[in-house]
This record gives structure tokens, C-alpha cells and sequence, in this order.
């Protein structure tokens, strides 16, 4: 990526509408950009829960094509 590059900050946000779980406690962003984890679970960025929204903040290039998908896991659990 040129050093050029202009970058915008997103906010990436889930307000649920039902309680999570002891399956299930955490929310898990990943996608196709490196600032996402570049698909690689294991590089999931965990979101900042208040009360049932989760959110997280990412600064991302500009006119990049983006995509992404949310994971529900456990603290306890390993993404995978």
C-alpha cells in the first residue's frame, strides 16, 4: 500500500436482540483487509461489549473493497 493512501475510520457494530449464552459471549470481527485479519480467525479482532452492543473501531484505506463477517465464540474457546 502506497504511503499515500488516505484512510477512513470505521465503526463496525452488532446490537443484538436477544442474550447471549454461556455457548456463546463473545463477538469476533474478521475479514479480507490485514486490519481485519486478512480471513485468518485466528487474527480476529474481539468487538467491545456494551450491554448487547458490541462495537469496534478500525482505520481502513479508502475506496478499498471490503469484506467481513462477525463470530460468535467464548472466551474460553479458541477461534479457529
Amino acid at each position: 500500500m502506497a504511503a499515500n493512501t488516505q484512510k477512513v475510520r470505521i465503526t463496525f457494530k452488532v446490537n443484538l436482540e436477544f442474550e447471549l449464552d454461556e455457548k456463546y459471549t463473545e463477538i469476533y470481527l474478521v475479514g479480507n483487509a490485514n486490519e481485519l485479519g486478512a480471513w485468518d480467525a485466528s487474527n480476529a479482532i474481539a468487538l467491545k461489549r456494551n450491554g448487547n452492543v458490541f462495537k469496534k473501531t478500525k482505520v481502513l484505506p479508502k475506496d478499498a473493497n471490503i469484506e467481513y463477517k462477525f463470530l460468535l465464540t467464548n472466551e474460553f474457546s479458541k477461534v479457529e
